[in-house]
């Protein structure tokens, strides 16, 4: 396989939010970061993982991870995106426990 070949990736990486604070702190830059690797085209999509929808308007939902589709050439290219997000270098994230699975893009709303 070439080196430069991209390929598309779905990366699910769980989360460990014990410090709201750090959280709240801490989710502007992961937001920013995300946003940068997408408008690059290298994150296709994005987004927290719950424990369940919410039932209540009012209720916060409780975020257990974030999945990506993201395109690279290998999956330690995959995870060294993650890596590089606040998120996993402050902790909140285990890239280590992170799941990496190639994926085909077959159709898209």
């Amino acid at each position: 396989m070439q080196q430069d070949q991209q390929h598309h990736w779905i990366i699910s990486i769980p989360a460990t939010i014990t410090d709201m604070n750090l959280f709240k702190e801490t989710r502007p830059s992961h937001i920013a970061h995300l946003k940068s690797l997408c408008e690059e085209g290298t994150i296709v999509l994005s987004g927290p993982t719950l424990n369940e929808h919410p039932k209540e308007q009012d209720r916060a939902p409780i975020i257990t991870g974030s999945v990506w589709v993201i395109k690279a050439g290998t999956e330690e290219e995959v995870r060294q995106h993650a890596r590089e997000n606040p998120f996993a270098k402050v902790g909140i994230w285990s890239v280590d426990a992170a799941t990496v699975q190639p994926f085909v893009l077959a159709l898209r709303a």
